[in-house]
Order: structure tokens, then sequence, then C-alpha cells
């Protein structure tokens, strides 16, 4: 087993993805918790991202696949191949046609979801895994964090190398482009991140110093906080990205990781997943615990927001993909 990005695979884990709904219904109405089960997945699911519309969720697992979910019907749309191993990570371009999907494999696959077909050669890493895949506001660029410590820019349009950005001693494991900037964040298994200013290709400021491995980081929406998950004793971080301070410090209750972090369209709420199978949503403001949600046993490595702010995704060691909506349980 290795352990890296917040993600711990074994093989030969048996799956489904369930589809819940808390509010007024979703996919279907059937009664009950569970509305859906969804089979097609080979292993537990690492990544889940909502398209800009919110209308699809691309989730990735570990036998190279990304699947293609409709979220009116809760039909498979489509299974995506070419990667080799673990996907560890997909996400969405701004323009609605693009997926990104980076593994263990070393490289990255851009498709065409309007032709469901691949877009351009694949992108290769300079060495090892790729954790972590984002791209920038305006979609025109696409960073993706490798496990030889650097994170390697990609003009999307035409599949050119933009730059390498390498000066982390460790593995990288999230990247977060920050909206409405040209910065990015990226986060290593050694505990720090760097800020960067892409124009420059410098960092801007000191490192930010959690002395505990990052599994995720993700900018508010407005730019001003950076939320970091710790993957080895159950906090999350908030920093000030302007003074690069530490804001506060807020604790799961769990010793082990928090692997993924998620902020609401409007910055209200904050997601995290982690070791125990819940999801932990937090008053991004008063920093208060708001309210815990179960999916089952296992740990979860992924949780997304649909842009709306409408519903909340997340996924993990099971298999398992859980789908809450907007309402008592969060502002969005």
């Amino acid at each position: 087993m290795f352990t890296t990005a917040g993600l711990s695979f074994l093989a030969g884990a048996q799956t489904v993805a369930r589809v819940r709904d808390i509010g007024s219904g979703l996919l279907s109405d059937a009664p009950g918790d569970q509305l859906a089960t969804l089979d097609g997945h080979a292993g537990p699911v690492s990544s889940v991202a909502f398209s800009p519309g919110g209308g699809t969720l691309a989730t990735a697992t570990e036998n190279g696949t990304v699947q293609l979910w409709d979220m009116r019907s809760s039909a498979l749309v489509k299974t995506l191949k070419g990667l080799t191993g673990i996907v560890d990570s997909v996400a969405f371009s701004p323009s609605p046609h693009i997926l990104a999907a980076g593994g263990r494999d070393g490289t990255v696959l851009l498709w065409n979801l309007a032709r469901h077909t691949g877009l351009g050669a694949a992108l290769k890493a300079d060495a090892g895994s790729v954790y972590s895949v984002s791209f920038s506001p305006n979609g025109r660029e696409l960073a993706a964090a490798s496990a030889n410590g650097t994170v390697a820019l990609w003009d999307v349009r035409h599949h050119t190398r933009l730059g390498t950005l390498n000066n982390h001693a460790g593995a990288i494991s999230s990247v977060a482009f920050r909206p409405h900037g040209s910065a990015l964040a990226a986060a290593d298994i050694n505990g720090t991140i760097v800020l960067w200013d892409l124009h420059s290709r410098q960092r801007l400021g000191k490192p930010l110093a959690t002395h505990h491995l990052v599994s995720s980081v993700e900018f508010s929406p407005n730019g001003r906080t950076l939320a970091a998950g710790n993957g080895d004793n159950g906090t999350l971080t908030l920093w000030n990205v302007q003074t690069h301070h530490l804001s506060a410090t807020l604790h799961t209750g769990d010793r082990g990781p928090v692997n993924s972090v998620a902020f609401s369209p409007q910055g209200h709420t904050l997601a995290t997943g982690g070791e125990n199978g819940t999801v932990q949503l937090w008053d991004a403001r008063s920093h208060a615990l708001l309210e815990t949600l179960s999916t089952g046993p296992g740990q979860v490595f992924s949780v997304a927001f649909s842009p709306d702010g409408g519903f909340l995704a997340a996924a993990g060691f099971t298999g398992t993909i859980s789908v809450w909506q907007e309402g008592v349980l969060w502002r969005n």
C-alpha cells in the first residue's frame, strides 16, 4: 500500500456508487435515503468533480478509468480510458467541454466531452506520478503536480509546456489556482505550501509551514483564504493569503488524515472528507462545525460542491458516491 495525497488504496476492493439525497429529491423519487445504486467502479474512488453546469459528475478510480454520470438521470454516460493504473485527480475546465485526469503513470489526459474523445496527445510529467491537476480560472492553463516535487504548467489549447515550478523538496500532493488572479498554491508531503506567481515563476512570500503532510489545498472563492487539509493529524488549517499567517486550525476530532477540502461557491461553508467515513461541514467565518455526514465505512478521499452550491458529492475507499442537497445542511 502506498499513501500520498490523502489516498490509500488496496487492490481488489468491491465497490458500488451510491447516490443519496437530503431534501426535495435528486435523481429519482424513490423513498428513503438511498435513491440509486450505480455500478461501474472497479476500485476505490479517488477524485470527484462537477462540470461547470453541474449536470455531470466525473469520478476517477484505481483501474485507470474516469466515469461520467448524468446527475439528472443517475445514468452512467461514458467511461473514459487511456491512463494506466490509479487515476488520482480529475478536474473540469471552466470551458464546459474539457476534462483533465492525472495518474500514477505520470501522464495527464485531456478529453473533449462534447465528443467524448481525447484532446491531443498525453501530457507527460517529468518523472513519477501525477497526484493533482487544476485548471486556471480562464481555462487556458493546466497545472499538474508530480511525485518528483515539480509542477508542470501547460497551455491547454496548444498542448505546449509553459514552464516548471520546481522549488519543492518532496512530492507535491495538491495544487490549486487562486480565483481571479495569477497565483498557484502547491502543497507537498513535507508540510510546505508554496504560493507561486505565474508570471514571474517566483515564490510569493515565504512558504506556509504546516509541519504536517498536506493532502489537499483550496482557495476560498474570494481568494483571500487558503484551506489546507493535513494528512496526518486530523486538522484543517486556514491561511491568510496576503499575510501568509495562520488564521485558524480546525480539529476534526479524528487523528487520521483530512484527505480533501472544498469551499461552497459563495464561500460560506467548507467541507472536509477524512479518515472515518464522514464529511464535516464548517462555517467558514465562525469556524464552527455545522454538521457531520456519514458516507459509511472507509476513508473519504474527495469532496466537491456543484458550481451552484446546490449539491455536495463525496467518495472514497468503499467506492460509494454520496450526494447531498443544499438546505438545512449548509449555506452556499
